[in-house]
């Protein structure tokens, strides 16, 4: 049986939702940005990492919620988004990392991120909370460099309204 939701859940709440997963926003403000750099959201197998580092020469950057947290108050979400550089070359993933922190730190006042469907999404900087760093107890993940920061977007304006349409 194929997934099905209320009517009141149509295309207009399902893209309003999307504003809730922050990886997509994130990527679609990184995707593109940086040539040789492709953002994803896990790394893929082991083989195809070891085809896109060492023999293209190219990078991957990770983005991953972590967690975060609702402020219904303020009607804000706040997230915990890791970004993870990997390269062959640890300075190369950290020179991508720094870069991706500069662009982060210019969200300190509201901005906006245009998502491939041309809506926007407005998104703000709070504070980094840990990184950039190595872990040196994953070999594997030896360039590997990452950092988390938590970022804050609007709770979605116009999403239906579940206590009326499901008698709560």
């Amino acid at each position: 049986m194929a997934v099905g939701f209320p009517d009141w859940w149509d295309a207009s709440a399902k893209q309003r939702a999307k504003a809730l997963r922050i990886e997509d926003v994130m990527i679609a403000r990184f995707d593109g940005v940086m040539s040789g750099v492709e953002c994803v959201y896990w790394m893929p197998t082991d083989e195809e990492t070891q085809q896109v580092l060492f023999e293209d020469s190219e990078a991957f950057l990770r983005i991953y919620r972590l967690d975060g947290e609702i402020d219904l108050e303020n009607r804000r979400i706040v997230h915990r988004v890791q970004f993870a550089a990997i390269h062959q070359d640890r300075n190369v993933a950290s020179d991508i990392l720094a870069f991706v922190l500069w662009v982060i730190y210019a969200y300190s006042d509201i901005s906006y991120v245009t998502m491939p469907d041309s809506s926007k999404v407005a998104v703000k900087f709070l504070r980094e909370t840990q990184g950039p760093f190595l872990d040196p107890q994953q070999i594997r993940d030896a360039r590997l460099v990452r950092v988390t920061v938590e970022l804050e977007t609007p709770w979605p304006k116009g999403m239906p309204n579940p206590r009326e349409l499901m008698d709560m």
